[in-house]
């Protein structure tokens, strides 16, 4: 697909391998039949507009446990059909990356968050958020 076609396409994002499928990169959609990332991956803000599409009523995230060398964090996720997914994640300042490695506990709740909704959405790409380092 041209650069001119779609916003925002940079060859050097995709690999060459045919696209079997429609993925959901981000906020950006692939086509079938032109080609995807090499590890696809869904960003944390992809997740939270499709669970709203969804019917999520609300999305609360806690810590559990936050020391200097590790943050525990907890997220539950409530839908109007009534189903409630819960789900934990960790963060340490090895596993974030340079930009918010002074903030890593609230890494943790994001991260929480996101695995919260992949479980609710039944998306099984990681999030990107979740392998941040």
């Amino acid at each position: 697909m041209p650069p001119s076609k779609e916003r925002n396409w940079k060859p050097s994002t995709y690999s060459r391998r045919a696209c079997p499928r429609p993925y959901r990169w981000g906020r950006h959609a692939i086509p079938s039949g032109s080609t995807v990332p090499i590890l696809p991956f869904v960003r944390y803000v992809g997740l939270l507009q499709l669970a709203h599409a969804r019917g999520l009523l609300s999305l609360k995230a806690r810590f559990i446990s936050v020391t200097p060398e590790l943050a525990l964090a907890e997220a539950e996720a409530t839908f109007a059909d009534g189903r409630v997914f819960v789900e934990a994640a960790d963060s340490t300042t090895a596993n974030c990356g340079p930009q918010v490695r002074a903030h890593f506990p609230r890494m943790a709740l994001v991260r929480a968050k996101a695995r919260c909704l992949r479980d609710a959405l039944n998306v099984s790409e990681c999030s990107l958020e979740e392998v941040e380092a």
